[in-house]
């Protein structure tokens, strides 16, 4: 079985920025005691795993923070990530979660930045969890194999072309 990059209360990284103003609650990263709210380049390798699971807290990933994401074909991220081009190889994803975050959903001015972008030729499961109430302009333009669509109560509103793809299988 794969690894899981969990990043809950303790992580190795070899860069990390964090926020010593934020109110986060204490389900967040921290990393020698000190609160982690975004993740630099190259600070997490995922090579040895198969899932990513990135908490509400996390609200920056720089470009290339995640590296060696050829094997993740599972992703947890919250709706509210600033990350374009935040993970490096993430073209296998097959099933995606998108969590709640901090509530504020990021509108993409071109699908190419959306960080899942390099997955639309592999994601056929994505699962919009509790709390997202709006999926942001561009995240799943173009993701043509998508088959299977979980949308929970909360969701109130698609940006524009967020939906644009080819009709899938089932949408529940």
């Amino acid at each position: 079985a794969s690894a899981v990059v969990k990043l809950y209360e303790t992580i190795t990284v070899n860069y990390a920025v964090y926020d010593p103003t934020s109110n986060a609650p204490t389900a967040t990263v921290y990393l020698d005691g000190k609160m982690v709210s975004g993740i630099a380049e190259n600070a997490v390798d995922c090579q040895n795993a198969g899932e990513i699971i990135i908490p509400d807290t996390l609200s920056d990933i720089a470009p290339g923070g995640f590296v060696n994401c050829e094997n993740i074909n599972i992703l947890t991220v919250p709706v509210s990530v600033n990350a374009v081009e935040g993970f490096r190889g993430l073209d296998n994803v097959e099933i995606m979660h998108l969590s709640a975050g901090n509530g504020q959903c990021n509108n993409w001015e071109r699908a190419s930045d959306v960080p899942w972008q390099n997955s639309r030729y592999s994601l056929i499961s994505l699962y919009i969890d509790e709390g997202v109430e709006r999926i942001g302009d561009h995240s799943f333009s173009g993701f043509f194999k998508l088959e299977n669509i979980y949308f929970s109560s909360d969701l109130r509103e698609i940006g524009i072309r967020s939906e644009e793809r080819r009709v899938g299988k089932e949408c529940r």
